[in-house]
């Protein structure tokens, strides 16, 4: 079974904000993430979501929640947070 969490958010610069992103990627493995996708809001070029899979809900909980993660977020120039949503795959596929 697969779980994600999708976050919105807005950046000030998004070449620093995915520098810092990519700066954390050890830690990031070492949490339990094994995968992730940025998407821009076709609209908005200073709008995000991440769509980020991880091995438990409950790592990518301890994550997001923490003091840690509030700093990070900070640093990284993120202006706006929006919807975050924990999710569990039902179902996947592929189209020819």
């Amino acid at each position: 079974m697969a779980y994600a969490l999708s976050i919105g958010f807005k950046v000030d610069d998004y070449d620093r904000w995915k520098a810092d992103f990519d700066a954390g990627e050890a830690e990031r493995r070492e949490t339990g993430q094994s995968s992730y996708q940025v998407f821009r809001v076709h609209d908005d070029p200073d709008n995000f979501v991440i769509l980020v899979e991880w091995e438990s809900l409950e790592q990518a909980k301890a994550v997001i929640e923490s003091d840690e993660m509030q700093e990070i977020a900070q640093h990284s120039g993120i202006i706006e947070m929006g919807e975050m949503l924990y999710l569990v795959e039902v179902d996947s596929g592929t189209l020819d």
